[in-house]
């Protein structure tokens, strides 16, 4: 009936040296085809009954839809656009679909898919099924599409996919699929099938869309693929973490029909690109990881729409036949070991939409001119490179650019001198960084006509002035400027950007931050660390997202108000400011895992009472008297800290014994590092500090009052 000691200290550490955490930049880099197949989605324009499958199937650049939300769509780059193909009921479908109700319904069942009640929906209503797709192509032939993809989430599929991921388990690929008569596409992702393609591949003949990624079958690829003279789409992905995957050599097909190539880390597979021979019609050809060997000079054909080798290992300087493709709209030859400077023969693709040379060695200027003969481009990444001299102010003409990437030129520290106000006419840019270079002078006033800039990113230059010529774009999400020389105040203006994500701009001389925040609800992280703020901060309460906040390296004094800070806040920065009170509404900070304090003005007088709480009983183990669990439950509470692992109030002047500074903190049960350096903390640790009892349990007992305790 007593209330027993808990010790939740068990992993604390008192650090006697100043921790130094640092944050490492990181970068991420997209998977460039996925991006290009996201920006070519689903436009709202559904005229289908089920726009469900119409947006899964927009984002493949085989039924790219004519018009994108990217805008229309270069018809020679289209494959079978979905405006033009017609969706059809299981009557419509008929005799074409029906024929295969049979073999589906068992094939389902067999991988457990779907039971034998639910797999009687091939007979009564086919193309209701969520991974059947019934249409008619602009030829006019009708069949359906088989969509087992395990990576569309919430869908049939994944749910299956994913227990037997679960499990371990992986099915053998069914020998039914083989049956199949009106197939149109065979499209599987991410589903854990295994065993590998017999020659009875070969059998189907309707065969369109071939798509086998991310599965775990092994195996060379069957011959008899080149019997399927209809194909136009062929699309192989490996994967790291299910085997060695398709191997042997590549067979020499003659697929006449074929526009879409993709191979992606597909590594053992041998042999080279002239084995596919006679692709005249090929418009999208996609190479990353292939494990073939690519010819000096490849016999890629005029229709050429999309060129991606990625990780091929090419170098030297970037080919002179590139510069020959006239129909080129996409070019990615990142992650290769490409060097030199760039071709002024580049600049003949005068259809281009995209292009991505990052991560190789290109050297040098860029071309004059670079840019002025793109009207059409969209994208355009060069990061990571060794590029130098000034920002081309003739991309100025891309006038239907959305996405910019120049950051991290590595050697001579990348591009020089100013901002380019003539950049002012990119109206339509979403995304702009050019950070890590050795940039100078002030944001151009021009800048401000960046109305649909998302993302913009100047840290690590040497820019200076003030904001801003930022403007007021509405859709600004993520602003980063850390480590240049910007001064004045944040503007006013930008606290009126109610979709910002992040601001982060370290490292620099801003002063005070707007009045209201009343606007950043969907703020997520705020950085400003080491830069010129002083007095007191605004309330940081209406930031309802935020995760993050860094003012580390300020004078700041105080907080307006009662210094409310949202519940949401993992990771608090105020180490080496001016304060000198922490407001007692931080007594809950129910999401907080890292709270630094170091390097403030807290002494003996200002450190919080709501610290104090009643000392443990060293000689017993346990509350044995009423008098005892009264004076227990009528201390301060502990800060309500939950899940709080690190906590640093180094270079304080505190002042305070060891103990009773050490007292607040033993309910904490997550907390594992504290820091106290330089601290003046004195006296004795005494075993009170091990001693803690759970209030509930005490006032539990003081409400039951135990028999023993009678008269005390």
């Amino acid at each position: 009936g007593n209330a027993k000691m808990r010790c939740p200290f068990a992993l604390l550490q008192l650090l006697v040296a100043l921790l130094h955490v640092q944050t490492v930049p990181s970068t991420h880099l997209v998977e460039r085809t996925r991006r290009l197949q996201d920006d070519a989605g689903y436009n709202g324009s559904c005229t289908w009954t089920d726009c469900t499958k119409w947006e899964l199937l927009s984002t493949s650049v085989v039924f790219r839809p004519t018009v994108t939300p990217m805008g229309v769509s270069s018809p020679q780059s289209l494959i079978l656009p979905l405006d033009q193909v017609d969706e059809l009921s299981s009557v419509e479908c008929g005799p074409s679909c029906s024929a295969d109700a049979d073999a589906l319904s068992r094939l389902t069942v067999k991988i457990g898919l779907m039971n034998e009640s639910e797999a009687t929906d091939f007979a009564t209503d086919f193309c209701s099924v969520s991974f059947i797709v019934c249409i008619r192509l602009p030829d006019g032939v009708e069949g359906y599409l088989l969509l087992l993809w395990g990576d569309h989430r919430g869908g049939q599929v994944n749910t299956w996919a994913a227990a037997l991921r679960k499990r371990g388990k992986r099915v053998p690929f069914p020998a039914e699929t083989y049956e199949l008569k009106a197939v149109l596409g065979l499209w599987i992702t991410s589903v854990p099938l295994e065993g590998q393609l017999t020659e009875e591949i070969g059998n189907l003949t309707s065969l369109r869309l071939l798509t086998l990624r991310k599965v775990s079958m092994g195996g060379s690829l069957p011959a008899s693929l080149g019997r399927l003279t209809s194909l136009v789409a062929l699309e192989i992905q490996g994967s790291k973490r299910t085997g060695p995957g398709l191997s042997g050599p590549l067979p020499p097909w003659r697929l006449n029909s074929l526009e879409v190539l993709s191979i992606v880390e597909a590594r053992w597979l041998e042999g080279s690109l002239d084995q596919i021979a006679n692709l005249a019609r090929l418009k999208h050809l996609t190479l990353i990881l292939p494990g073939l060997r690519l010819p000096s000079s490849p016999h890629l054909g005029p229709n050429l729409t999309t060129l991606v080798l990625q990780r091929v290992d090419l170098n030297g300087q970037i080919p002179e036949w590139i510069g020959g493709m006239a129909n080129l709209e996409t070019l990615d030859l990142s992650y290769n070991d490409l060097s030199g400077p760039m071709p002024p023969s580049l600049m003949n693709l005068t259809k281009l939409r995209h292009l991505s040379l990052s991560r190789n060695r290109l050297k040098g200027s860029l071309p004059d001119g670079f840019g002025s003969t793109w009207p059409h481009l969209e994208e355009l990444e060069l990061q990571r490179n060794q590029l130098s001299g000034h920002l081309p102010t003739e991309l100025s003409k891309t006038t239907n650019i959305r996405h910019i990437r120049l950051s991290y030129q590595r050697i001579n520290e990348g591009f020089h001198g100013p901002l380019p106000p003539e950049w002012g006419s990119l109206t339509k840019l979403e995304y702009l960084d050019v950070s890590r270079n050795n940039l100078n002078g002030t944001i151009p006033e021009q800048w401000g006509n960046f109305s649909q800039l998302r993302e913009l990113y100047l840290e690590w230059n040497k820019l200076s002035g003030t904001l801003d010529a930022l403007g007021l774009p509405p859709q600004l999400k993520k602003l980063h400027l850390s480590h240049n020389k910007f001064n004045g105040p944040v503007p006013d203006g930008l606290a009126e950007c109610a979709e910002l994500k992040e601001l982060v701009a370290d490292n620099n001389n801003l002063g005070a931050l707007p009045s209201s925040l009343d606007k950043w609800t969907n703020l997520t992280k705020l950085s400003l660390s080491n830069n010129n703020m002083t007095g007191t901060l605004p309330s940081l309460s209406p930031i309802k997202r935020l995760r993050m906040v860094d003012l580390s390296c300020n004078r700041i004094e105080g907080f307006t108000g009662n210094g409310f800070l949202p519940e949401t806040l993992e990771d608090i920065n105020f180490d080496t400011n001016a304060l000198a009170i922490i407001p007692a509404s931080w007594h809950y900070l129910p999401a907080a895992k890292k709270l630094r304090l170091s390097n403030n003005s807290f002494t003996a007088s200002t450190w919080p009472e709501w610290f104090e709480t009643a000392k443990g009983y060293c000689a017993n183990d346990r509350i044995s008297t009423l008098s005892e669990a009264k004076e227990w439950l009528s201390a301060k509470d502990p800060p309500d800290w939950p899940v709080l692992r690190e906590l640093d109030v180094s270079f304080n002047s505190l002042h305070i014994d060891v103990t009773d500074f050490l007292q607040g903190f033993r309910a904490l049960p997550s907390l594992s590092n504290l820091t106290c350096t330089e601290c003046q903390l004195k006296g004795n640790l005494t075993c009170a500090v091990l001693h803690h009892f759970d209030r509930d349990d005490v006032q539990e007992l003081v409400d039951s009052r135990p028999v023993e305790w009678s008269g005390s």
